[in-house]
């Protein structure tokens, strides 16, 4: 399996412990210079896969590929490529954050003196970590060590990167530093895994795959994902003048809608059917309501994500 733009192909694979299915049947591709995000709760088989992926770990079935590499004999220049964040901090609490950091760089076979001080320096400036460099790392705040966490992973300048949970427990200002951090090295030609269990963060994925129970329950772009989804969406409308009672009581008995909200001149209506919009502005004019604004408001992400588990699990097989 050869492909210079898959990073990392999986063929089936499965991984159980004892009667628990923590990875089921995952046949998915990654493709270089993308951000690909495993999303889901706690429990999902995220980290499970993520270790599968990185040789850490021998599924029961199925392959997976590392740069064209069986994962589970990876040669050492292919390790030399990946950057792994654990979920738990992988820091030595008695070493200071520079020595945490010039530790893994010698792990990642980066020997030269000079060299090694160079990287870590830069990791130092580029995560704002200078002032801290010299503290132990159990001395550290939470989310100062999830920075000195990243950069032990990325010292080495790898090309691939597994990150685990990089942004549970620090502070949303640290969490969009992190993210805009992850897009410029997906710019500069890297490719990286993330898995996360706020949903929220799947916008800042190029890709993203659903994880529940150990399967992947929707696979793409947002957009793509949001594609398959008919349910839960939301229409806003705005009329001239204020929306009376008696309308509202026509609308909720003539139409397969669900009214959530009513704000004077605004309606709120939830619908599965998208034919039903044009319906309901003739229903307006007909009644001398002048419709000055529609917006229509797609579902959320739990949304979508309750819908893709219902499918897959109560109803059969989902994209």
């Amino acid at each position: 399996m050869r492909n210079d733009n898959v990073v990392i192909k999986t063929e089936r694979l499965r991984k159980t412990f004892g009667e628990i299915v923590a990875v089921d049947n995952v046949s998915i591709e990654i493709f270089r210079g993308e951000i690909f995000g495993l999303v889901g709760p706690n429990g999902a088989g995220k980290t499970t896969l993520i270790r599968l992926l990185n040789g850490l770990l021998i599924p029961d079935e199925g392959n997976a590929f590392v740069f064209g590499y069986s994962a589970v004999k990876l040669p050492l220049k292919i390790k030399k490529k990946i950057g792994y964040m654990t979920q738990y901090k992988a820091l030595y609490p008695d070493l200071t954050a520079r020595e945490n950091i010039d530790f893994f760089a010698r792990l990642n076979g980066i020997k030269d003196e000079s060299q090694r001080k160079r990287l870590v320096e830069e990791m130092l400036q580029l995560l704002e970590i200078e002032k801290w460099a010299d503290v132990v790392a159990y001395k550290l705040s939470g989310g100062t060590q999830q920075r000195v966490s990243l950069a032990c992973a990325m010292v080495h300048n790898p090309d691939l990167l597994f990150l685990d949970e990089p942004t549970v427990g620090i502070d949303p200002d640290l969490r969009k530093k992190f993210w805009d951090y992850f897009r410029q090295l997906v710019e500069s030609g890297k490719t990286i895994i993330i898995t996360t269990h706020y949903l929220e963060e799947a916008k800042y994925c190029d890709r993203i795959g659903m994880m529940y129970r150990g399967r992947i329950i929707s696979l793409g772009s947002l957009s793509e994902i949001l594609s398959r989804v008919s349910f839960g969406w939301r229409l806003r409308v705005t009329t001239e003048k204020k929306i009376n009672q008696e309308i509202i009581d026509e609308i909720a008995s003539s139409f397969n809608v669900k009214l959530e909200a009513i704000r004077d001149r605004e309606i709120i209506l939830r619908y599965d059917d998208g034919s039903v919009i044009d319906d309901l502005i003739l229903f307006f004019n007909k009644r001398n309501l002048v419709v000055e604004d529609v917006e229509t408001i797609p579902p959320s992400l739990s949304d979508m994500f309750i819908h893709f588990i219902k499918k897959e699990f109560f109803e059969g097989d989902v994209s």
